[in-house]
């Protein structure tokens, strides 16, 4: 579930998108005990930087922004995330994480 969360979170991170878009992505995975903790942040002069991607965070998305997608799914008893590095483009980002994710 971790693995999805993030894939739609990072989905929604498109040039003239907003940053709230990428957080609404997570609503349909809280249920069963399940609570998603969305967060991430640029990259670019250093490793973690504005903008944020986390509640109360808004503005827009612009093509070749760099980002760390990498909300928390946590539930009863454990917690789980898993990181994706992308580049916002004019359509579907561009994953730079090139480790595979299995999906549940």
């Amino acid at each position: 579930m971790a693995g999805d969360a993030t894939k739609a979170m990072s989905e929604r991170l498109m040039d003239q998108g907003e940053v709230e878009s990428s957080l609404s992505a997570l609503k349909e995975f809280e249920k069963d005990g399940v609570h998603i903790e969305p967060f991430g942040h640029g990259i670019g002069l250093e490793i973690v930087e504005e903008p944020y991607l986390f509640p109360g965070v808004t503005g827009k998305v612009r093509r070749n922004m760099v980002f760390c997608v990498e909300p928390d799914v946590k539930w009863k008893g454990g917690w789980a995330s898993i990181e994706n590095e992308l580049i916002v483009t004019d359509r579907k980002p561009e994953v730079l994480t090139k480790l595979p994710v299995l999906s549940s």
